[in-house]
């Protein structure tokens, strides 16, 4: 459990929850906690759409309706053999 504090409450309000705290038989912060807990409770959790795509997929779609593309495909240039420092060209 994390506790919470709450700064500058008007003096009635606090008055109003220790009184609906003493209805209930609860302690001022057990009222709170609960009420906290009820008004987060009213609030439904985000729910994911199951259609949701990421973006690679709706850039895709979005193309897809106009006839998409095709991208060519990349020449690879070749890979460079690596510079041997051992050789005596590079004597230090």
């Amino acid at each position: 459990m994390s506790a919470l504090t709450i700064a500058n409450i008007d003096p009635e309000t606090e008055a109003g929850l220790r009184r609906l705290a003493e209805r209930n038989g609860r302690t001022l912060e057990a009222e709170i906690a609960d009420l906290l807990a009820k008004a987060a409770a009213s609030v439904a959790p985000p729910v994911e759409d199951p259609k949701a795509k990421g973006l690679g997929s709706e850039i895709v779609a979005m193309f897809a309706k106009h006839g998409g593309f095709d991208l060519p495909e990349r020449q690879r240039w070749p890979v460079p053999e690596p510079i041997d420092f051992d050789t005596p060209d590079y004597e230090r």
